[in-house]
């Protein structure tokens, strides 16, 4: 067997571990929290965006670094996406103040009613140096307290 058939192989071999391993290696972005797997994102250009579809908040809360939101909006038939979305402004008081919206991404033609429980991590949205902040979801009247895990 000559040498160029013989290196061949455990090239191709070579290159196709490479490739398996650069293609599993994703952007690290910390742990993943089990309550609320779906993190914030902060972005002014989705910000002022509009949702594809109206709804309505029927509550919200923060628990554990996440932020629930029992939503209703019409549909049932469609498989939609939520986003919460920070609009990247932090206003300087004590504590700072952030805005948040919700977006749905899709749409559903449907007539039912349906009503989904979301849950998003606000670590991402953190205020650096701060150890709280208020957050104002767009559509919801009360402003949310965010105390950070220490």
């Amino acid at each position: 067997m000559s040498n160029k058939h013989f290196f061949l192989p455990v090239i191709i071999l070579g290159l196709t571990t490479l490739s398996f391993i650069f293609l599993a290696c994703d952007k690290d972005e910390g742990p993943v929290n089990e309550n609320c797997p779906e993190k914030a994102i902060e972005s002014k250009s989705r910000y002022n965006r509009s949702s594809d579809m109206p709804f309505v908040i029927d509550s919200a809360y923060i628990e554990d670094q996440c932020l629930f939101i029992f939503i209703e909006h019409s549909g049932g038939c469609e498989s939609l996406s939520y986003e919460l979305v920070d609009r990247g402004d932090i206003a300087e008081s004590y504590p700072v103040q952030r805005w948040i919206k919700l977006l749905i991404r899709g749409t559903d033609n449907c007539d039912a009613l349906v009503y989904p429980e979301l849950s998003f991590d606000l670590t991402p949205i953190q205020a650096m140096g701060e150890e709280v902040s208020t957050l104002h979801l767009e559509g919801w009247d009360e402003p949310l307290e965010h105390h950070y895990a220490n």
